[in-house]
């Protein structure tokens, strides 16, 4: 049987950055969930992360040079009987002397039977 609840749904914004930017996020290392990412930019298809990739304790990067609106897209699906709360940090750094770090956080709490989806958009210009 299904889980009542309804999926969490969070989005998050990184402004706009110049090319060669560096994308960054890190998912906290708990045990209770398993979280996958896709990279699009522009609708097209630019990169994929799976949980054993993302769940590591060090930050997932990815230096952005196309032009385009992007769009970071997670899922998480928690596994635990318990409470789990989930923390994404995010962050887009362009190259010296371009100007600042841009962040965002996204928080998910579940147990298992919930789910939750997140969107981080940005602009490489």
């Amino acid at each position: 049987m299904a889980s009542d609840t309804l999926p969490q749904i969070q989005d998050g914004r990184l402004g706009i950055a110049p090319p060669g930017s560096i994308l960054s996020y890190l998912v906290s290392p708990v045990d209770g969930f398993f979280v996958d990412a896709i990279l699009e930019c522009e609708m097209n298809f630019a990169a994929k992360w799976n949980s054993v990739e993302i769940l590591t304790g060090s930050p997932v990067t990815d230096k952005l040079v196309p032009p385009g609106i992007y769009a970071l897209h997670l899922s998480v699906a928690f596994v635990s009987e318990q409470v789990v709360d989930v923390t994404m940090d995010f962050s887009l750094t362009p190259p010296p002397g371009a100007g600042a770090t841009a962040t965002d956080q996204l928080v998910f709490s579940g147990k298992l039977g919930d789910v939750g989806r997140g969107l981080i958009l940005f602009k490489i210009a």
